[in-house]
């Protein structure tokens, strides 16, 4: 035996497997036969962690082509699996509580490493038997932790709570260890406020540094009871010394959620986010980081630029993140994708997400927060079809989706604007009449609350949208009295749009002084300007330009004009408006007494480059050619007016006007 432990002692396995065969030869049933198969088992761990002898087992049977036993090399797993064999049977065998002890020690760490919780909890209740009896402290503190540990992992709770109140347990487990469990216990049980008061009334007597498992189920029971300012304190304490700790990757993640829940500055808390993404080693916090990353810096932006889009990288897991994602995760990753979706105005493409979603299979709140978000994605649609004045489209979304959201598109007066004025747009007269009918019943007090992604292009109740139907029938239908009367009526009306509507009604009748007066109103008021769609707006612009242009005030005009000249090339919008206004500051300066036909001439070639097709073209040749004949340039003035006059497609009247022209420069010439 003696031999055995000495070949054991210098790693001589293959020896000391040929001695333990002899000895379990001679003395099959001696009472060393547990020592014997902890060195055989220890032999097998440590030979594999080390390479020392090449292992082979005999197959039972069969020889190899010597006529030898067919020996093969086993799995790793297969030795490891012979190793705990041997193990557990010399523990079976074994009085001797030191050698019990070390075998103990070692099958609860590998369960533990394999997370066979239950098989770790049945060796540590052993273990902490066995130190019982011999008085052994050590072993029971580290048996407790291991029992705890195990029934935490098995959400045994009550068994938890039962074993810590044990007068044992009590009597060798530290204060700080008990309470660790305790909160977790409450953290489990949603006892938020036992939490928080075991450590308000302990905090002062724990020695320092406080467990990191206190500390961190304490910050989470003032989290979740939306205490704040008292859990990212814990969490940052939990970062600063306990940073090589999983509780510190989470703790990374929720001091950022805290900040952004207190609105707390805006770099402050992106700077936590990248933080909790590029400092934490945890796969699925890190992922959670990410979604809360986009949520930060994209999602709740009304008006987010191309560097805010970027994040959207983060939408895409990683190969790890996308084997190892949760539930949990996985719905809110479909959020945050159909979210950065409705915010880009995609909404055709968060529309056909939203069909890929199961909603079925959700939770009911979290099936209600995808459906809220989809009434949103059917909200924004008709918004961009309405405003781009594709007044069909409008009303086939209405048609297929009002009826799946209709507790939460149907009951919204903005909306149901939306879609009766495009059912008068189209001329369906009962379709309106219907639809007006349902808006008028809609709640007048009624104020959407959730969700907002999708901002109105003009706010107002369900009166102000009826009083806009009447002034827009009118106004469609070209009834210039009922559409006077009843803006009259409604002059005091701020939620309509009353001076724009005025104007369009003085500018019918020729009254383009008071024309200029209510759209300066209405181009000076941001909240005016902005309750007009892209359409009214060009309208404005429109009449504005031609009130200006047949005005009193020449001078005036072109400065005016001008200037939106150079606003409107600068956002390269309105372009039918910009070559509308271009073409009447050239017809102001053609008109002048004494015009200027070097300006003219420079003006209309411009004119001619930019815009080379429109209802104005014909006439700016005309004008250009007669500028050119003015500034000396008679023969490039006359091939113009020649050019003008062989277009097929020019009006007679203009083409007897160069015929002058030319008529006139040719008697000019003969005089001369």
């Amino acid at each position: 035996m003696q031999l055995n432990i000495n070949f054991f002692k210098k790693r001589k396995w293959g020896l000391m497997t040929r001695s333990i065969e002899l000895y379990e030869k001679k003395y099959p049933n001696d009472k060393m036969k547990a020592l014997n198969d902890f060195m055989k088992a220890s032999s097998l761990i440590k030979n594999e962690i080390k390479k020392e002898i090449e292992v082979k087992v005999q197959v039972a049977g069969q020889v190899d082509s010597d006529g030898n036993p067919l020996a093969i090399k086993p799995s790793q797993k297969g030795i490891l699996e012979s190793a705990y064999a041997l193990l557990v049977n010399s523990l079976e065998r074994t009085d001797d509580y030191e050698l019990k002890r070390s075998i103990l020690r070692y099958l609860i760490q590998a369960e533990v490493d394999q997370k066979d919780y239950v098989k770790a909890l049945e060796y540590g209740n052993r273990l902490f038997v066995e130190s019982k009896e011999k008085f052994d402290d050590q072993m029971l503190i580290r048996s407790s932790q291991v029992i705890l540990n195990s029934l935490a992992h098995l959400r045994q709770n009550d068994r938890i709570k039962e074993f810590l109140e044990s007068k044992t347990v009590v009597r060798v487990l530290p204060v700080q260890i008990g309470h660790a469990y305790l909160s977790f216990l409450g953290i489990n049980n949603n006892k938020y406020e036992n939490i928080i008061k075991r450590f308000e009334a302990s905090n002062k007597g724990y020695s320092q540094p406080i467990h990191h498992s206190i500390l961190f189920n304490t910050a989470e029971a003032y989290f979740r009871n939306a205490e704040y300012e008292k859990a990212y304190k814990l969490f940052d304490d939990i970062i600063t010394h306990y940073s090589q700790t999983y509780e510190a990757d989470q703790s990374r993640l929720r001091l950022a959620l805290c900040y952004d829940l207190l609105d707390k500055n805006y770099l402050k808390v992106t700077n936590l986010y990248k933080e909790a993404i590029n400092k934490t080693s945890d796969t699925l916090i890190r992922r959670e980081a990410k979604l809360r990353y986009i949520g930060h810096n994209l999602l709740r932006k009304r008006n987010p630029t191309e560097t805010d889009f970027e994040v959207r990288a983060f939408l895409t897991p990683t190969a790890i993140e996308k084997r190892m994602i949760t539930p949990n995760l996985k719905r809110m990753q479909w959020q945050a994708r159909l979210r950065a979706m409705i915010v880009a105005k995609e909404y055709e493409d968060a529309l056909a997400y939203l069909t890929t979603l199961p909603l079925e299979s959700m939770e009911l709140t979290q099936k209600r927060v995808i459906e809220g978000d989809g009434a949103e994605v059917i909200l924004g649609l008709i918004q961009q079809h309405y405003l781009a004045e594709e007044f069909d489209k409008v009303v086939k979304v209405w048609k297929v989706f009002k009826d799946r959201y209709t507790k939460d598109i149907g009951v919204n007066p903005y909306l149901n604007y939306l879609v009766t004025e495009s059912y008068m747009k189209l001329g369906l007269e009962k379709s309106y009449n219907q639809s007006y009918k349902a808006l008028a019943k809609l709640d007048p007090n009624f104020q959407r609350t959730y969700p907002l992604w999708v901002k109105p292009h003009r706010k107002g109740k369900v009166a102000d949208y009826l009083n806009e139907l009447e002034l827009g029938k009118y106004l469609l239908g070209g009834h210039w009295k009922q559409f006077s009367a009843f803006l009259d009526k409604n002059k005091n009306n701020k939620n309509i749009n009353y001076c724009y509507y005025l104007g369009l009604s003085n500018f019918k009748l020729k009254k383009f002084q008071e024309t200029i007066k209510n759209l300066e109103v209405v181009i000076s008021s941001e909240e005016q300007r902005n309750r007009l769609t892209p359409a009214q707006k060009n309208k404005l612009v429109e009449i504005y330009v031609e009130s200006l242009y047949y005005g009193d005030e020449p001078q005036r005009f072109r400065r005016n004009a001008t200037a939106l000249i150079a606003d409107l090339r600068a956002s390269n919008t309105l372009n039918e408006v910009l070559q509308r206004t271009e073409y009447l500051m050239i017809e102001s300066l053609f008109n002048e007494q004494e015009p200027n036909y070097e300006l003219i001439t420079q003006r209309a070639s411009e004119f001619l480059k930019d815009f080379s097709a429109g209802g104005f073209k014909d006439r700016i040749h005309y004008v250009y050619g007669k500028s050119l004949i003015q500034s000396a340039q008679a023969q490039e003035g006359k091939k113009v007016l020649e050019d003008l006059i062989n277009n097929e497609k020019t009006t007679e009247v203009l083409k007897e006007l160069a015929r002058a022209e030319i008529s006139k420069l040719t008697l000019e010439g003969r005089t001369l």
